[in-house]
């Protein structure tokens, strides 16, 4: 049996490779993460592991040896193409020009369509005579990603044309982050949100991973807890103390590649099912936020005179915990988009743990606790919603049997109440099938309406049938007639 480290190392590990592969704001590839963990315990061999394991491009850049200029570009003087007029531009290091040559056409990852054209990409500034720097000369193009299977080409967007080679995802892996001095950490904050370095755009296709040791342990001159502006761009995760039989283990497998990652997109539903729920859970923590505002003072004065909204935004005092993870709009957006990436593929102790590491503990737990707890919705009202397309209510499966068995109830509601609400209850069910819910939850509500002959709607002809065919092939598998 794993010890307690080596689980919440199973854990983390997860949660991180979630957290790379969430859609984030635009189709940029992943939600940015923050690594904490004392020095030597294999942070960063974990990481390359990980990056191999999922098949990413890993780019290392030590943060604490960079200058400003890494991450905002060198300022140079070009002349613009189209004016002819001289121009300050901003070059990029080699390793963002990198990044750009695995995706130059900004391939969406999710949906393989092109993405915005780069801002920048493609160029690079080839010599510095004594006059002043050249103008900047087109980089090759490189091939595009074939399209995925199941991708469906978009009415907006032509869909990527096949072409040899596979679509490659970039991780810009950002180590010993909190002893890089201020003027670097304040340039970072535009490439961790934006994902800009200099005058170029990194691909959709890039993901944001960062490491640091605790203030305390970490060695430099500039050490110093993270400000909160960026601390707040990212979801924190501790790497737990290792255990000396795990360490062996571990190390005696250090060739092999990290094994049981979850992936997000392994399908075309799954997405679809990602982004439904994304909706269904921002709803709920509205919810959720309204309640806590009602519940206290809307606005709390405390020593400093900052105000605060209860769980919404509070800013820690303590310098030190202002440097890790705590609740704002962007946090929870940050939180929630994970969460929900985490439940589409059955991680429900992921999906908590991205919660924790994005708006800390307490809003976190205040949440959970709420999703878990809360009063489900009135009957009559999902099935007046469910009557014109709305669904006001869906079942998570973070709550369970709670939430199952309420299906039922408001099943069992419309046909008990007849006419106009027995045909809602299949609008219902087709809502929750439309919303990804998976057939076991629909079935038993299904038989409810079969049993009291209650006809379809138009809504629900193809949940019928498809049920119909699945319970078929199930009793004709168990010999059944």
């Amino acid at each position: 049996m794993a010890s307690e480290s080596a689980q919440q190392a199973a854990l983390t590990m997860g949660a991180i490779a979630v957290c790379i592969q969430t859609p984030g704001a635009g189709g940029a590839m992943g939600l940015p993460v923050l690594l904490w963990g004392p020095p030597g315990v294999g942070k960063t061999a974990r990481i390359n592991q990980l990056a191999a394991s999922l098949g990413f491009h890993l780019t290392t850049v030590l943060a604490s040896i960079r200058g400003p200029e890494d991450f905002l570009g060198l300022p140079a003087f070009s002349t613009d193409p189209t004016t002819g007029e001289r121009v300050t531009i901003f070059v990029p290091p080699s390793w963002a020009r990198d990044l750009v040559k695995l995706n130059p056409q900004n391939i969406d990852w999710y949906t393989r369509r092109p993405g915005k054209p780069l801002t920048g990409a493609g160029t690079r500034v080839e010599s510095v005579p004594k006059g002043g720097l050249s103008t900047p000369k087109q980089l090759p193009s490189l091939p595009p990603g074939l399209p995925r299977p199941g991708a469906t080409p978009s009415p907006q967007a032509p869909a990527v044309p096949p072409a040899a080679g596979e679509l490659v995802r970039g991780l810009l892996f950002l180590d010993e982050i909190t002893t890089a001095p201020p003027r670097v950490l304040a340039a970072l904050l535009r490439v961790i949100h934006e994902r800009v370095v200099g005058d170029v755009d990194l691909p959709l296709t890039t993901a944001v991973l960062a490491a640091a040791n605790p203030p305390e342990q970490a060695v430099g001159e500039a050490v110093a807890p993270l400000q909160a502006p960026l601390a707040n761009r990212f979801v924190h995760f501790d790497w737990p103390e290792p255990d000396p039989v795990e360490w062996a283990r571990w190390m005696t497998a250090t060739a092999k590649r990290a094994a049981g990652l979850p992936t997000v997109d392994e399908d075309e539903a799954t997405r679809q099912f990602f982004l439904k729920l994304r909706v269904s859970h921002k709803a709920f923590a509205g919810a959720f936020l309204q309640a806590a505002a009602a519940a206290t003072d809307f606005f709390t004065t405390i020593a400093s005179r900052r105000r605060e909204l209860p769980y919404l935004f509070t800013l820690p005092e303590d310098e030190k915990q202002m440097g890790r993870s705590w609740p704002s709009p962007r946090s929870w957006e940050i939180g929630l988009r994970g969460y929900a990436a985490a439940i589409s593929v059955g991680a429900a102790d992921i999906a908590r743990h991205i919660l924790y590491g994005a708006v800390g503990e307490v809003a976190a737990a205040a949440f959970l606790d709420h999703l878990a707890t809360a009063a489900l919705p009135a009957p009559i009202d999902v099935l007046t919603a469910a009557k014109d397309g709305r669904p006001i209510w869906l079942p998570d499966p973070v709550r369970g049997a709670a939430d199952f068995l309420h299906v039922n109830k408001i099943v069992q509601f419309g046909v008990d109440q007849g006419g106009d609400l027995a045909a809602a209850a299949w609008d219902f069910l087709a809502l929750l099938r439309q919303y990804g819910a998976a057939l076991d939850v629909i079935q038993h509500g299904y038989r409810i309406l079969q049993q009291a002959k209650v006809p379809p709607s138009p809504k629900a002809r193809g949940l019928s049938e498809e049920m119909t065919m699945k319970l078929g092939a199930a009793m004709a598998a168990a010999g059944i007639a």
